[in-house]
């Protein structure tokens, strides 16, 4: 695998000079080829980066990714790569082709992103359920001190506490940090005290975009690990369902319908591929009691887990409002986690 040089920002239109710094990093990766020509479509549903589609002279296909302008907040891009290597060789997602300071080149997998409607269909979710547990037991368990969920949140507050300082202050209704802050640290005492989930290796972006289905087989494949590490369990479903609501594909891809939000029987349907495909997995038999009561946990666990995904996408969107040139109304798409998080505190830690 060969390094190149970065190429320079991605522009919305794509321009002779950002085709010709694509075809040099192309060439490089494949030194024994001829490459004198290149065809580049700007794909869509990418929030974080800029991703695009290289064709070759001889139809081979690569997918080269550019990190989007102050996404080094988020993550350690060399903690990432690596992330991304571990799981390539394991099977899971695309194989790198090559890394380059602001992006890297990526196997193609010819494949279709699932939409909304998708993701909402019993069959399909079995097998999101499916590919959920696979990943989750990739690598050993881990413990709370693994868990990168708290220690996140605790820094991407602070990030935000730097973002809001270039942004209008009218622009920040409904979302203050003070408000935040308290939540996150009653969130994380209630959960401590109150619900158990085990500390697993988690996607933590199983948003819609994030699912293909290959043409080929018809297998469904989890990409885009760059939010990828230990987490509980009960994040990574509950993080799922709040996808639900989500339409990323439309005119105004930040507004979000909590009304399209998995009801309990729907949630069921998934926790219960879940289970059934772990029991298969580990040849342990099971009673239809027992069965019962673990979904009932995994119910409880993943919506009050899930309260945490509002509070995280919250602060994301207020950080990348400071620093991202993607089209895209971070702010009012934070709003709107705040206002679903306020309003399912109290059902769900109820439960």
């Amino acid at each position: 695998m060969r390094e190149a040089l970065p190429p320079p920002a991605p522009p919305k239109h794509l321009d002779a000079s950002f085709h010709s710094h694509a075809l040099e990093l192309i060439r490089s990766a494949f030194p024994s080829k001829t490459i004198d020509t290149l065809k580049i479509e700007r794909l869509s549903c990418a929030m974080t980066n800029e991703v695009y589609l290289c064709l070759l002279p001889s139809n081979e296909k690569i997918l080269l990714r550019v990190y989007g302008k102050g996404t080094e907040l988020f993550f350690e891009r060399h903690r990432e790569l690596a992330t991304f290597r571990k799981l390539s060789e394991k099977g899971f997602g695309p194989k790198l082709i090559a890394s380059f300071d602001a992006g890297r080149l990526e196997e193609w997998i010819d494949s279709h992103t699932l939409n909304k409607d998708q993701i909402r269909d019993p069959e399909t979710m079995k097998e999101i359920a499916q590919e959920m547990h696979k990943l989750h037991n990739l690598f050993p368990e881990g413990s709370s001190e693994d868990c990168e969920l708290w220690f996140g949140l605790d820094a991407w507050f602070e990030k935000a506490q730097v973002a809001i300082k270039s942004l209008h202050k009218d622009d920040l209704r409904e979302l203050s940090l003070s408000q935040i802050r308290g939540e996150i640290d009653e969130l994380r005492d209630f959960l401590a005290n109150h619900t158990h989930a085990p500390v697993v290796f988690c996607h933590n972006d199983a948003q819609y975009g994030n699912i293909l289905r290959k043409k080929a087989n018809g297998a469904l494949v989890l990409i885009d690990y760059e939010y990828a590490g230990y987490n509980y369990r009960g994040f990574d479903f509950g993080n799922h369902f709040c996808e639900w609501a989500a339409n990323y594909d439309s005119p105004e891809p930040h507004k979000l319908d909590f009304s399209k939000y998995p009801t309990k029987d729907e949630q069921m349907i998934f926790f219960r591929a879940y289970l059934l495909y772990q029991h298969r997995k580990n040849d342990y038999p099971f009673n239809e009691f027992d069965l019962r009561h673990e979904l009932e946990a995994l119910y409880i666990e993943s919506n009050q887990y899930g309260l945490a995904s509002h509070l995280k996408w919250a602060l994301w969107g207020i950080i990348q409002a400071a620093h991202s040139t993607i089209d895209f109304d971070y702010l009012e798409y934070a709003r709107q986690r705040m206002r679903e998080y306020l309003l399912k505190k109290p059902l769900f830690l109820a439960l």
